[in-house]
C-alpha cells in the first residue's frame, strides 16, 4: 500500500527518468480497489504533479498529440481531469475495468 504522505511517489520518479523523445506511449493502470489511500485530496495533488512530468514528456516531441498516456483507474474522469497541462501536448485516452473483482479483468478503454 502507498503511504498518504507520498502517494504516486513511484510511478512520479519512474517518469522523471524518461529522456527519450521517442516515448511515444505512456501506460497507468491505477485500478486500485477498496483502497482508503485513493480519491483523497493528497491524491489528487500528487497526480497534478504528474502532470508536469507528463507534459514534459509530451513536449519532448515537435507536434500535439504524438504521445498519448493511456489511464486506467476505477475514476479515470476524475484523474483526467488533473492533467490539464498533458492535454495542450499530448493525448490522453481513458479506461476502467468494469464487472471484474479486485480489478483484475481486461481494460476497457473509451474512445481508443
Amino acid at each position: 500500500m502507498v503511504p498518504v504522505e507520498e502517494p504516486l511517489r513511484g510511478i512520479y520518479n519512474s517518469l522523471r527518468t524518461v529522456s527519450s523523445s521517442h516515448v511515444r506511449t505512456i501506460v497507468l493502470d491505477l485500478n486500485a480497489q477498496d483502497s482508503k489511500e485513493t480519491f483523497n485530496q493528497e491524491y489528487f495533488r500528487s497526480f497534478r504533479r504528474l502532470d508536469v512530468e507528463l507534459h514534459r514528456i509530451a513536449d519532448a516531441h515537435q507536434g500535439i498529440g504524438k504521445t498519448v498516456v493511456k489511464l486506467s483507474a476505477n475514476n479515470p474522469f476524475a484523474l483526467g481531469l488533473c492533467l490539464r497541462r498533458l492535454r495542450r501536448r499530448g493525448k490522453l485516452v481513458l479506461g476502467t475495468r468494469f464487472g471484474e473483482p479486485f480489478g483484475f479483468g481486461e481494460v476497457q478503454w473509451f474512445g481508443a
